[in-house]
């Protein structure tokens, strides 16, 4: 059976969806858009990812005042017109609560409601899901940080397909990427997590341990294809997708060679190794203007032999770019959630967000 990716069942639900709709209900405004959770949102699923929690889907929003009153029967018309299959997939596949996160909010009936990939949401109800906010207003200093950036994408990268008030879009917009202030501090954050590593994977293979220098590496390597995304104002996804996402971007593909170098070499030839992939990632931080030009040249640590680019001159002419006295005030050489944590349930973890966005503000 050829593919059919996760964006063009989308379309074809729509197409099955919309004419029942617009019987049924003639004057109801509605947003029509692929949001969740799975690579099918971001455009990254293949014939792999069809063996669990894939399959047509596509999110219905409705203002919250016909949510009260016709979510239901929206749903009662859409499964009224649901085939079995759509372009040759099951159209019955996933529960709701697996692409956002959380309970089912859509007003299914436990026992009745077929599992269809077909949701009835609010644009509150979505942020909530997979933000942890309620409205735009929200978004200060502190929230932001504290929103990972793998949930940035799982709102904002599938296609809207339709948006008849224009909430859904403009909302979208407005979240597309960091505003500049935050996006200067959270590659602050990225540029400090590498200065805190950079000596160590000569330290460790110097020691004996060349596991020890080769995760080293690997962290480094990983800090920079976070650093390479936000440097193009690209949300850098979660580990699955990072070299997918990376190799998508203008001259990723050079970067993710110089990575490749990197993790496969050893010894001091590793160390020189992850030394071209920061300073790649330096000349690309100069390109873009947004600080002085810090010019990074490779230079010993101290007395010992170990090559780095002292990494933390860039988390202080970002900090040294940052105006906003709010933004400033935020905890330095921390980051943003993504560079606290690898935990994925943490960081997804809406009670954990709201602490942190706590502690951030009890700074300022």
């Amino acid at each position: 059976m050829t593919f059919v990716p996760g964006h063009r069942l989308s379309a074809h639900l729509l197409d099955v969806v919309e004419p029942a709709l617009t019987q049924e209900f003639p004057h109801l405004r509605y947003a029509a858009a692929l949001i969740g959770r799975g690579s099918d949102v971001l455009g990254y699923d293949t014939a792999r990812s069809t063996d669990h929690d894939w399959g047509p889907r596509l999110v219905l929003v409705l203002s919250e005042q016909d949510h009260r009153t016709h979510a239901e029967q929206v749903l009662d018309a859409v499964e009224a017109v649901l085939p079995e299959m759509i372009a040759g997939v099951a159209v019955d596949h996933l529960p709701a609560q697996q692409v956002f996160g959380g309970p089912a909010t859509h007003h299914t009936t436990a026992g009745r409601r077929r599992p269809h990939g077909v949701s009835v949401r609010t644009l509150p109800g979505l942020l909530s899901d997979l933000l942890g906010i309620d409205s735009l207003a929200e978004l200060d200093p502190a929230t932001w940080m504290s929103i990972r950036s793998q949930s940035l994408l799982e709102f904002t990268a599938g296609p809207v397909l339709r948006d008849d008030v224009g909430h859904v879009s403009r909302t979208r917009a407005a979240l597309a990427f960091y505003p500049d202030q935050i996006w200067l501090a959270i590659m602050a954050g990225w540029w400090q997590r590498i200065a805190q590593l950079e000596a160590f994977t000569g330290r460790a293979r110097e020691a004996g341990d060349d596991v020890g220098a080769g995760v080293i590496a690997a962290g480094i390597v990983r800090c920079g294809m976070h650093l390479a995304l936000l440097q193009q104002r690209t949300y850098p996804p979660y580990a699955k997708w990072l070299g997918t996402a990376l190799a998508r971007t203008t001259g990723g593909a050079d970067l993710l060679t110089l990575m490749r170098a990197a993790l496969d070499a050893r010894g001091t030839d590793q160390e020189r190794a992850v030394v071209d992939v920061l300073l790649a990632l330096a000349a690309a931080h100069d390109r873009l203007g947004v600080t002085d030009q810090v010019r990074a040249t490779p230079s010993s640590f101290f007395d010992r032999p170990y090559p780095v680019i002292w990494a933390d001159r860039f988390t202080e002419a970002l900090r040294g770019a940052i105006t906003d006295p709010a933004v400033r005030a935020l905890p330095r050489d921390i980051g943003s959630i993504d560079t606290i944590t690898d935990s994925t349930p943490a960081a997804a973890d809406h009670g954990l967000r709201r602490h942190l966005r706590s502690w951030w503000r009890e700074t300022e």
